[in-house]
């Protein structure tokens, strides 16, 4: 039997595991396995088999990852012409890898996180992926739903976004004392990015006397057609400074005091 560590995340994997997990969705006789050298955490593997090829996806951050990623993938596939994995098939159970996984199909490409694929692109290749991402994007951003939500995978439904819930993703509001304390309140997008801002800026007072007192508040601007982005830190006896390194020199009249 031949087993092969293919990520560290992942450890070692035998064929016949292989094998059982295409057996599993029927999904033929397993050829071989090819690890990825990409990627930030080395969850993926490259599995072919007699009637196809196929990314296995496995040891899933939390237990929702895969349900969720699924749920997405299966938007998509529906109401847009986006290329995506589709079929997204999920095994729950951990009885072949001791963790559960995701068979899907392996998408054609070039792998641009590859130097030499990266280093052989012409300067009409690389406006060609630009161009193929801009139209990419712009079908993904059709795909609308009636409010601004987040999944749950226990609902199986996109549900209102909850102020603490938000605040302590990816983990439970149970996690930090003072988040389990606040009820339940519902918010608009706007509402939880600027939560978000106030509530990152406490925990950095936290770690650190150093960080940006909670009394300074952080505008952002965006201006075109470079669409060159700049934010200004507001305090109150400084008045405002820019900060980023694709900021302007100085805050335009309207920020200023």
């Amino acid at each position: 039997m031949t087993e092969k560590i293919y990520s560290e995340r992942l450890g070692m994997i035998a064929d016949s595991q292989f094998q059982a997990a295409l057996d599993r969705f029927h999904l033929g006789r397993f050829l071989q396995a090819e690890a990825i050298p990409f990627g930030n955490f080395g969850q993926n593997v490259f599995v072919s088999s007699s009637i196809g090829e196929y990314v296995l996806r496995g040891q899933p951050h939390f237990w929702w990852q895969f349900p969720t990623e699924q749920f997405y993938a299966r938007q998509l596939s529906r109401h847009t012409s986006v290329p995506v994995p589709w079929p997204y098939l999920i095994d729950p159970t951990p009885d072949i890898f001791g963790w559960s996984y995701v068979l899907m199909p392996r998408m054609s490409g070039l792998q641009l996180a590859d130097s030499q694929v990266k280093n052989s692109l012409v300067l009409a290749d690389k406006l060609g992926i630009a161009e193929a991402l801009g139209e990419n994007l712009a079908q993904m951003q059709q795909l609308m739903w009636p409010i601004p939500g987040r999944y749950n995978a226990v609902s199986d439904a996109v549900e209102p976004l909850e102020l603490a819930s938000e605040l302590a993703w990816p983990f439970s509001p149970e996690s930090d004392a003072q988040l389990a304390s606040m009820q339940p309140t519902f918010v608009t997008y706007g509402e939880l990015v600027k939560a978000k801002l106030r509530h990152q800026v406490l925990l950095a007072r936290k770690r650190s006397p150093y960080a940006t007192p909670s009394t300074y508040c952080l505008i952002a601007r965006f201006s075109g057609p470079s669409f060159k982005a700049t934010a200004y830190v507001r305090g109150p006896k400084s008045g405002h400074s820019a900060i980023g390194p694709a900021s302007i020199s100085r805050p335009p009249p309207s920020l200023t005091n």
